[in-house]
């Protein structure tokens, strides 16, 4: 019976130490939701740098039936850092969060309003995205690893159309 007792007090103990607790999670939430601030920031100051390096080396974008790496992502930003003239609204809410370890999984919505200047034109460009977004703790911090889209919708000036990468 003794040696039951023990068994039972040892895989408690690990069962408390394996998994972090809510008290971590919420932790983890709060450090996760700095990395989306800090990328809301870094776009609004149109450096693409400090919008990069919030993406490990090895980041992936998936949207549909297309996985893009970090260099095809990279090159978009620019793009629309360059195009964008103004900023209007850019927000990003986590839904919910899955921690496993040293990875989280995030289910983000951001909405974004900007106006872009492209072929001596102004637009207005609204979206709407709900992703799963894959972060992972490293040395520097959380870094998103993987986004995959679940739901775009990308207005011009009222109107639909499709992604850049579709």
């Amino acid at each position: 019976m003794k040696y039951l007792r023990t068994l039972l007090v040892l895989f408690a103990a690990f069962l408390v130490t394996a998994a972090p607790s809510r008290a971590d999670d919420k932790v983890i939430r709060q450090q996760i939701q700095a990395e989306y601030l800090k990328a809301d920031a870094a776009t609004r100051s149109r450096d693409l740098d400090r919008v990069m390096n919030h993406y490990t080396a090895d980041f992936k974008l998936k949207v549909g039936s297309k996985t893009l790496d970090r260099k095809k992502v990279t090159s978009l930003v620019h793009w629309q850092i360059v195009a964008t003239k103004e900023i209007k609204a850019l927000s990003f809410s986590i839904q919910s969060l899955v921690v496993k370890g040293n990875t989280a999984v995030a289910t983000v919505k951001q909405n974004e309003t900007i106006v872009v200047f492209k072929n001596q034109t102004q637009y207005l460009l609204t979206s709407e995205q709900v992703s799963e977004d894959t972060w992972v703790n490293t040395t520097d911090g959380w870094r998103l690893k993987f986004q995959d889209v679940k739901h775009n919708v990308t207005t011009q000036d009222g109107k639909t159309i499709p992604q850049l990468y579709e």
